[in-house]
């Protein structure tokens, strides 16, 4: 093995819990940022979807959800920003169906 392989390994080994670290953070963060939002305490929701927003740019339904969180609690300039900020992400708006399904209309 040579000498450039073990440094790399070696980075590659201990790099890998860190980021389940930040996978589970973020899972904890989307729990919280969800009980928040569906006991409408908007302000402190969109305070955890803009750190979930801000790490994950392709997650539509955060983002959507920090729209709604700005648009409950009255700031409207906000709002409109986010929205079209969700429009134009990575991932774009959810599908209806994804909407429909997602805010439990069935």
């Amino acid at each position: 093995m040579s000498l450039f392989r073990v440094p790399l390994i070696l980075c590659l080994l201990l790099s890998a819990p860190l980021q389940g670290t930040d996978d589970r953070a973020n899972g904890a963060l989307a729990q919280q940022a969800d009980l928040l939002y569906n006991n409408k305490q908007w302000t402190e929701a969109a305070k955890a979807y803009e750190g979930l927003v801000t790490f994950h740019p392709e997650d539509a339904r955060s983002a959507l959800n920090l729209a709604d969180c700005y648009e409950q609690s009255g700031d409207f300039a906000k709002a409109i920003s986010a929205y079209q900020a969700a429009a134009n992400s990575p991932a774009g708006i959810l599908t209806r169906k994804q909407e429909v399904r997602f805010r439990g209309q069935y």
